[in-house]
């Protein structure tokens, strides 16, 4: 894991490799081990990188790195989980290697098969190929999304970089909040598509290659999910052992490290599992880490322990208080680059920090209620779909809402953090924020509606809780390995039909199934907590923390803090209905006053 940038200026008469230090040096955190630069300026390249030394710790593994030639360069962030396979078969054609570097593997495997090279490569990355003789820079990000990658084209400049911060420290780029996008981002607590929000500065999609050459970028898709009626045909006994074969494979790829390792337990059913296939494959004692808050019930400890103590592993758990909350949560967003949409970021962030001292790679269950319909709200849209949820209690405005909804629409309304008819009342701004998430349900190639939602989230929700995963554990210099989002996993569950997800009241049936050969049903099926949070109590004690002063000076003609401050006196300890959406304009006006004071 690792910090990549690099820019191509298509004036070289014009060119700077300066900008390149200062572009890299804005990526530390993100490889602490080294850093490195190749520049050519008699044709505007310039590429830098910070190294997370993971495999091979020698100064081979350096990077930039290039073929024999010279001729290809390559920046690269991330790990091929079937490095070893792939360095082989290059051997056996004949391929010599100077590292044993994952990297060196992809860069080989570029010049030995061509474009088909890509589709060869599991794992999670984000990286650059610059080929010298072509003048040509082509990017690829990973088929989930786990790595971040942007890029930004402007006045015959192009940058691409891990971090947006990064591309901010180039003289010549310039932007600008992306005002347009704030309902957007308002209803869903992220920007669908490449747009960020930030103008001009884009983000390279799972799955996607681009290739900028002669001053013109074009971007194409190498992989989409795909429907396995195979999968769906299986009997169900059948179906759990192709799974605990897919998930241990999986997990034993994620194992290949030259540096410590460790478990995110939360106790949870997706950390639990994980833990339990780990400690099946791994002889040695597994090491444990969790944090929670010491404010009431939010955390949950109990159940951590106990599943470290079922498989005899040496468990950790941090705890942290509402003052160190607040204190890093303006570093949790300019880490993340964005208003943070998860709330969960700020302990994940303080688990990474206090598991650093022990562990550079962490395993998480990051991707199992994805994948298997582990939150609740799938059981309401699917409700709504079939016109049995009750929607007596919910607001007027939005029962009227929601009973007229379309299958797609219901999919978007219910992944959504704010529903719709509050976002209206909240800011003045036009714009089809939910059409651009139905549309993926619209295009989804699986023929029931709980498996489209889940294949649309993989398009739009996921793409974005990647983003935190990776950069709040890279704030800390660890790298998150998820094995439940190897695509494999993921195409096998989205295929998987609707009935084993959901069951009853009961979400993620199938995985829960599958984990009931290591843990009782009360440990199961107990009600699901997120990675608990306080928030909402803070916000209801300390309404100030709510001042919001940078969307009321800037933007106060596009907000109607009218009814804003309505929300915000109406939430309390008893009624905490509005909890995402008062976070929602706290990180945005954050978010404001760090990036653009």
């Amino acid at each position: 894991m690792c910090g990549i940038c690099g820019y191509i200026a298509l004036a070289p008469r014009h060119f700077d490799s300066a900008p390149i230090r200062a572009m890299t040096a804005a990526l530390a955190h993100r490889g602490p081990d080294g850093e490195g630069f190749h520049t050519e300026p008699a044709r505007g390249a310039a590429l830098g990188h910070r190294r997370l030394k993971v495999i091979d710790l020698s100064e081979r593994g350096a990077q930039p790195m290039s073929d024999e030639t010279g001729r290809r360069w390559i920046v690269y962030n991330g790990e091929i989980y079937n490095y070893r396979e792939l360095r082989a078969e290059l051997e056996r054609d004949g391929w010599r290697f100077r590292s044993q570097t994952d990297t060196e593997v992809v860069l080989l495997a570029s010049l030995a098969y061509g474009d088909a090279f890509i589709d060869k490569l599991n794992g999670d990355f984000a990286f650059a190929l610059w080929d010298r003789d072509t003048n040509t820079l082509s990017l690829y990000r990973d088929r989930v999304g786990v790595k971040p990658l942007y890029y930004t084209l402007q006045n015959g400049l192009f940058a691409f970089a891990s971090e947006i911060k990064a591309l901010l420290k180039h003289p010549d780029l310039k932007t600008a909040p992306n005002e347009a996008r704030f309902k957007a981002f308002l209803s869903n607590l992220y920007v669908c598509g490449k747009e960020t929000l930030f103008t001009d500065i884009y983000e390279l999609q799972p799955g996607e290659k681009l290739t900028f050459r002669n001053g013109e970028i074009r971007t194409k898709s190498y992989f989409d999910w795909r429907y396995l009626p195979d999968v769906r045909a299986l009997p169900e006994p059948e179906q759990e052992e192709r799974f605990v074969e897919l998930f241990d494979d999986a997990v034993q790829a994620r194992l290949i490290s030259d540096v410590p390792l460790g478990v995110y337990l939360s106790g949870g059913v997706d950390s639990s599992y994980l833990t339990a296939r780990l400690a099946a494959h791994r002889p040695k004692a597994i090491h444990t880490y969790t944090l929670g808050f010491d404010v009431g019930d939010y955390n949950e400890f109990k159940y951590s322990q106990a599943v470290a103590d079922r498989f005899a592993a040496r468990h950790t758990a941090f705890t942290v208080s509402a003052r160190e909350f607040f204190d890093v949560v303006e570093r949790v967003v300019w880490h993340y680059d964005e208003p943070m949409p998860h709330l969960v970021a700020v302990p994940q962030y303080y688990l990474a920090e206090r598991a650093k001292p022990h562990i550079t790679v962490a395993l998480s269950g990051t991707g199992g209620d994805e994948s298997f319909a582990g939150y609740t709200h799938y059981l309401a849209a699917q409700r709504l779909l079939e016109k049995s949820l009750d929607l007596s209690s919910a607001d007027p405005d939005v029962a009227a809402y929601q009973g007229k909804l379309a299958p797609a629409e219901i999919a978007a309304e219910f992944k959504s953090c704010s529903q719709r008819p509050f976002v209206e009342k909240m800011i003045r701004q036009d714009g089809d924020y939910r059409g651009e998430v139905a549309r993926h349900f619209t295009a989804s190639p699986y023929p029931d509606f709980l498996s489209s939602m889940l294949y649309m989230d993989f398009k739009t929700h996921v793409v974005h809780m990647m983003n935190k995963e990776d950069k709040i554990n890279m704030a800390h210099g660890v790298e998150g390995r998820f094995p439940y989002l190897d695509w494999r996993v993921v195409e096998f569950a989205l295929s998987l039909p609707p009935k084993s997800k959901l069951k009853g009241e009961i979400t993620k049936h199938f995985l829960k199934r599958v984990a009931a050969r290591h843990f009782p049903e009360d440990f199961l099926n107990r009600p699901k907590q997120a990675f608990p949070t306080p928030v909402e109590r803070w916000f209801a004690e300390d309404k100030s923390l709510l001042r919001l002063p940078h969307l009321r000076e800037c933007y106060g003609d596009r907000f109607d803090f009218a009814y804003i401050d309505s929300l915000i006196a109406a939430h309390s300890l008893e009624d905490r209905r509005h909890t995402r959406r008062l976070w929602g304009l706290f990180t945005l006006d954050l978010w404001l006053g760090l990036f653009f004071p």
